[in-house]
């Protein structure tokens, strides 16, 4: 494990001696929210970072940077970026931060460009709907943009509340990228964003009927098809080109084991047809797409129920494969109170083992979260330095023949978030993991 990321601004202080602002995020946002961003860059760097810091901050740690650097005051910044969010907004209100990602920008902007792009959701003081932003961040300075913002509605509705975002994947929508809402219920249809225009398509993305009265709590892609996890369970899977839309149930409750998988808080897709959706109780289902109803699910995910207080486990979130796509990964709590990763078979389903977190050996906190990103990346450790190589004291080194994850969590031993924020790696024996050559400046994952 490494917790290599301290604040370089004294003022980003440290929430009640014991928890950093980065993890004080999540006592204001609902427990899937995505609160922090990771992208893959080249293979000889570490990745680049964003996350939510408090309810109005955002930071950023660009490759092979010790420190998270605060966007409202970065290096050579002429103007502040949250000032920028709320002029944008037409108000003069504080703004409170929902979730961030990253974009894959080789397709609507050049990646001859030293820019990362990433999407934000945010409200605007206590004003009713969320703003969407797309914003830039140039690696070299550290100084952030504002390309354009949008509040989330249709013309002549009401503003829509937003509980996740993606952007597209794939050139299957068109030539540029696209962005996919998961919105509250009472919808009865999706909404894209086109970047180009940075307008709502025309056309709507359908909605099964059972799930409009279901808040979509996360959504993902899959070739040509949007996919939003409820919170009754489902998923919704619909086909913006036709107008299409199916519902795949949720398993568990077709099996009255409702109460063993909660609502869908992440979804993972992989080859075109594999849906892993992670339930809030720490279980998972995996379905096939090419499949419709109770017929399409290929395995029933169980963490063993003498090791999952699932309960607690809601407060978790994420899913992650292995780099060979053989294992899928999500957090959990356990009945120790402490977090842990469960990790299970894609092949034949079978639960294979639960790796301890963080803080196995310090007392547990009173209500562990640990939040995990999708990203497969090296593995990276610490070394100590005697030198002046930085002022932490340390420098990052690649570890040999593993493969990493990265993490938010509060969970941690008493006393080390106060030397440090809540963005963690974990890293697991295997080959080494090297980024697609095509995509090593514009990899999404989140």
């Amino acid at each position: 494990f490494l917790v290599p990321f301290h604040y370089t601004d004294d003022s980003l202080s440290v929430h009640s001696g014991s928890q950093s602002e980065d993890c004080v995020c999540k006592l204001h946002l609902h427990p899937s929210a995505p609160t922090f961003a990771v992208q893959q860059t080249h293979s000889s760097r570490m990745p680049h970072i964003a996350t939510i810091y408090g309810e109005h901050k955002l930071c950023f740690r660009g490759a092979n940077e010790a420190r998270l650097f605060p966007l409202s005051r970065t290096r050579r910044m002429d103007e502040d970026y949250t000032a920028r969010i709320i002029s944008a907004a037409e108000d003069n209100l504080p703004i409170h931060w929902k979730a961030i990602r990253f974009a894959s920008h080789d397709r609507s902007v050049s990646s001859d460009s030293d820019d990362i792009f990433f999407g934000t959701i945010s409200r605007i003081g206590a004003r009713k709907g969320n703003l969407f932003t797309l914003g830039s961040i140039d690696t070299i300075t550290n100084t952030a943009d504002i390309n354009q913002s949008l509040t989330i509605r249709e013309i002549n509705r009401s503003p829509w509340e937003v509980n996740d975002f993606c952007f597209s994947r794939s050139n299957h929508f068109s030539t540029v990228d696209k962005v996919f809402f998961a919105l509250n219920s009472g919808q009865t249809r999706g909404m894209i964003l086109d970047i180009s225009t940075f307008a709502p398509e025309n056309h709507s993305v359908s909605i099964p009927e059972i799930n409009r009265a279901s808040d979509s709590m996360c959504v993902s892609q899959i070739s040509d098809l949007i996919l939003y996890g409820h919170r009754n369970g489902n998923i919704s899977m619909s086909d913006p080109r036709c107008q299409e839309c199916w519902n795949i149930p949720n398993a568990c409750a077709e099996n009255s084991k409702s109460s063993d998988f909660g609502y869908v808080s992440s979804l993972l897709t992989k080859d075109d047809y594999v849906v892993v959706s992670r339930g809030s109780s720490g279980n998972c289902n995996v379905y096939d797409r090419r499949k419709c109803g109770s017929a399409s699910l290929l395995w029933n995910l169980e963490l063993p129920r003498d090791e999952n207080l699932s309960m607690k486990s809601s407060f978790c979130s994420g899913l992650a494969f292995d780099p060979m796509d053989k294992v899928v990964i999500t957090p959990f709590v356990a009945t120790n109170g402490k977090t842990k990763f469960g990790m299970w078979s894609l092949t034949n389903g079978r639960f294979i083992s639960s790796v301890a977190g963080l803080n196995s050996s310090g007392p547990p906190v009173n209500q562990p979260f640990c939040e995990l990103s999708s990203a497969i990346t090296q593995a990276w450790e610490t070394k100590e330095t005697c030198g002046n190589a930085n002022e932490l004291g340390y420098e990052f080194q690649r570890e040999k023949g593993k493969w990493g994850l990265w993490f938010k969590t509060n969970d941690v031993p008493p006393g080390l978030a106060l030397q440090a924020g809540g963005i963690n790696h974990i890293t697991f024996p295997g080959n080494d993991f090297e980024p697609p050559r095509q995509d090593l400046h514009h990899t999404t994952a989140s």
